[in-house]
């Protein structure tokens, strides 16, 4: 990442904005994080819930964004392929 002092904001090397990028990679997470986590019982969903930001310490749930998006970004950004360069060579 590289920051952009002028705006006040990160942005990654392919020009995204992080929040943006965070808003993609939870998209793309949570769906299936979601239906692995209803799957467990109940006593094991409400702790992962709590462990994942989806519930305050007293099991009521949260509305905002509780984090842990930052891993699962990463993860997603390493998987895609670089920017396609040109060649530094020519064949004559």
């Amino acid at each position: 990442m590289t920051a952009d002092l002028s705006s006040g904001t990160e942005r990654l090397a392919a020009g995204r904005p992080a929040g943006e990028v965070l808003a993609w990679s939870r998209s793309m997470v949570a769906p299936a994080l979601r239906r692995a986590v209803n799957q467990l019982p109940e006593s094991m969903r409400v702790i992962a819930e709590y462990h994942l930001g989806w519930r305050d310490e007293h099991g009521n749930p949260v509305l905002e964004n509780g984090g842990k998006a930052i891993r699962p970004a990463m993860v997603l950004l390493a998987a895609e392929p670089p920017p396609r360069s040109p060649p530094r060579w020519r064949w004559s």
